[in-house]
């Protein structure tokens, strides 16, 4: 699958609710940690509810380290309390990450319903929110991300070193993709970097779906990273380069 963007799709705490009370904390949806999740017990049936301070504009749903393909459910998204006008319906036959909607719908509360004949169920995160598709793979040769340590060291004025602790462990991504048609930067990119982007605002990368399904990462551009749309020809834009930094 080619590379995609996620945006204006980040949960807090305040935002989501299950109907369902179980012994695993939901911020494990939303810590966008693959290696954490929330598990529904011996729940088969349940609704994940979300309420925003304001109306988003959505057209992804992305849940990924789940179990619900191997469970058979089925997966509706409607707005608040109004199951007739279904967004999305999806039965999983396997555990795919993401799922686009036949139409973007903009609303504040959103039901996501999951129900099934087994229970047990696995999510390690969820997103609901817009999301954009490169039309092709970055450029070659690939560094799909690098990693690095951010440590705490604890050293005395002797010098010996009596503690240290790992913080977490920072993503650093580069990725490059040329002779990009200027159409699909104005329908696509431009919306998300002017809007969401450009404001410091979170976003989740994944380069490749289907071969690399744990290569999700919650990131922003770094400090480094500068908007610059060279061209040649007017349909095209020479080079657009994403530099990211941000955590898996």
């Amino acid at each position: 699958m080619n590379p995609i963007i996620l945006y204006n799709g980040y949960i807090s705490n305040n935002d989501i609710s299950v109907t369902t009370l179980t012994n695993q904390s939901i911020g494990n949806v939303i810590d966008g940690n693959v290696h954490s999740s929330w598990e529904s017990g011996d729940t088969s049936s349940y609704i994940m509810r979300l309420e925003f301070e304001s109306s988003r504009e959505v057209d992804s749903l992305l849940i990924g380290n789940h179990n619900l393909g191997t469970k058979s459910a089925e997966v509706e998204v409607y707005k608040y309390e109004n199951p007739n006008e279904i967004l999305s319906k999806l039965i999983y036959n396997d555990n795919t990450t993401l799922f686009k909607m036949p139409a973007p719908s903009t609303y504040h509360k959103f039901d996501i319903e999951v129900d099934s004949d087994n229970d047990n169920h696995k999510i390690g995160f969820l997103y609901l929110g817009k999301s954009i598709e490169f039309p092709y793979p970055p450029d070659a040769p690939l560094l799909p991300f690098s990693e690095g340590i951010s440590p705490k060291f604890e050293i005395p004025q002797s010098g010996n070193l009596l503690s240290s602790e790992k913080r977490f462990n920072p993503i650093s991504i580069s990725h490059s993709f040329s002779n990009i048609s200027k159409q699909w930067i104005d329908d696509n990119y431009m919306p998300f970097w002017n809007n969401w982007a450009k404001r410091g605002m979170p976003f989740v990368y994944a380069w490749d779906l289907d071969n690399r399904p744990d290569d999700i990462f919650k990131v922003w551009f770094s400090g480094e990273h500068i908007h610059a749309l060279p061209v040649t020809h007017s349909n095209y834009v020479e080079n657009l380069t994403l530099n990211m930094t941000g955590i898996r």
